[in-house]
């Protein structure tokens, strides 16, 4: 048995609110990620530095090269991990922004999105059914997904 809702209107999200709700902000984890790249770079070429330019390699000499060996690939390799992260996200389907409504609840709003106006905006991607919630907008019956099911579904909710 599924519970519905009925909505005696609409509501209008604000830009704001929008934004807000619905916008990936940049992490604080991207800057601390950024400052330690820098770290291991400077600490990489203090390192290659410290080599002594002349051929013989003791046993401290290989451990510095070792040690500068790793450093640039750690930095290697979070490039290249931020690159892919990037790409993923820029290839996710992207939510209309325009279909955001905000409904309120004795908990708070929710902003979500109503599966007739996705269809409208020619958003033909399959919705996930497991958190969606049967509706009524205006009188007739609809769906609504709220925007953390649709993120956590792999969807872009970010606004244009």
């Amino acid at each position: 048995m599924t519970t519905s809702m009925t909505l005696a209107e609409t509501a209008y999200v604000s830009p704001a609110a929008r934004t807000s709700g619905l916008a990936i902000q940049k992490p604080a984890r991207g800057r601390v990620m950024s400052a330690f790249v820098a770290a291991v770079t400077a600490l990489a070429m203090i390192t290659a530095s410290a080599v002594p330019a002349h051929a013989e390699l003791k046993g401290e000499d290989l451990l510095k090269a070792l040690a500068a060996i790793a450093a640039i690939a750690i930095i290697s390799d979070v490039i290249k991990d931020k690159k892919d992260r990037k790409h993923s996200l820029s290839r996710s389907p992207r939510v209309p922004s325009n279909c955001a409504i905000e409904i309120g609840s004795g908990r708070g709003a929710v902003i979500g999105y109503s599966e007739r106006c996705l269809r409208r905006h020619g958003f033909t991607y399959r919705l996930p059914r497991g958190c969606a919630t049967d509706i009524r907008i205006y009188g007739r019956a609809d769906r609504f997904y709220p925007a953390r099911c649709l993120r956590d579904a792999g969807f872009n909710i970010r606004p244009r």
